[in-house]
């Protein structure tokens, strides 16, 4: 699998899938008895690679509190800026502007245990993107939140993506999650199953089945339709279209 800067891939899978563990062989956490993870080159199993390869793709963890470090948001996201020598005064202007990015700007005298799990979340995408990386990692990022968290993060993400030309890579295994996606990786049993673009993957229902991945309500409603004989629906669609074919 090769994954270009600025892109956006979805990892999709049941539990135990391997999608951490891909995760963290992405990132250089973890690294490869077989096979070869390359970072722009760099192979993750060089260690004096490490450091630029971990600069280069920066993970998001599923409970924000496992990467929350400072007494402060500005000091949370200064961490990672501090470890790379960034001058006081560059640092001091970037720490602006990734919380201000993640729309934690007025925020960032507050505490981190002061903010809701999305707002976490945030600030831990600030952290991250402050160190000016090429790609992040998201493990399950949004497994810990409520529906409306989840859409307002994945929408905030793929905001600064376009902005920054920001590789996204997102493990999950919600597909309402990966229909943007420009592909999506479908895991099983450590395995790579499929590579294809979310509309190929919504013509495969007995395929994420397999893999224990359900549908979103409409695309499990459209597949059944089609398989009934209306063949003109499209695999995503809007309600008004559903109720537009059936009326016909």
């Amino acid at each position: 699998m090769t994954i270009a800067e600025g892109d956006f891939t979805a990892i999709l899978g049941p539990n135990g899938s391997g999608k951490s563990t891909l995760a963290r062989l992405l990132t250089g956490l973890c690294q490869p008895t077989r096979g070869r993870v390359l970072v722009d080159g760099r192979d993750t199993r060089d260690r004096e690679a490490l450091w630029e390869v971990h600069r280069t793709v920066q993970l998001i963890f599923q409970i924000p509190e496992n990467q929350i470090v400072g007494t402060s948001l500005a000091e949370d996201v200064a961490f990672g800026l501090a470890n790379i020598g960034l001058p006081q005064a560059e640092m001091a202007e970037r720490i602006a502007w990734a919380l201000s990015l993640v729309g934690l700007g007025d925020r960032a005298d507050d505490s981190p245990h002061s903010l809701s799990g999305g707002e976490k979340q945030r600030l831990a995408v600030a952290a991250a993107v402050a160190l000016e990386p090429r790609y992040l990692v998201l493990d399950e990022a949004t497994a810990m939140l409520d529906p409306g968290a989840r859409r307002e993060l994945m929408a905030m993400l793929l905001r600064i993506r376009s902005e920054r030309r920001l590789g996204l890579i997102h493990i999950t295994h919600h597909f309402e999650e990966v229909l943007e996606a420009d592909r999506v990786v479908l895991m099983d049993g450590g395995r790579l199953q499929l590579v294809a673009p979310p509309a190929e993957l919504l013509c495969r229902p007995d395929l994420l089945a397999a893999c224990g991945i359900e549908l979103p309500y409409l695309p499990a409603l459209a597949a059944r339709l089609r398989q009934g004989g209306l063949t003109d629906l499209a695999p995503n669609p809007t309600l008004s279209e559903v109720v537009k074919q059936l009326c016909s």
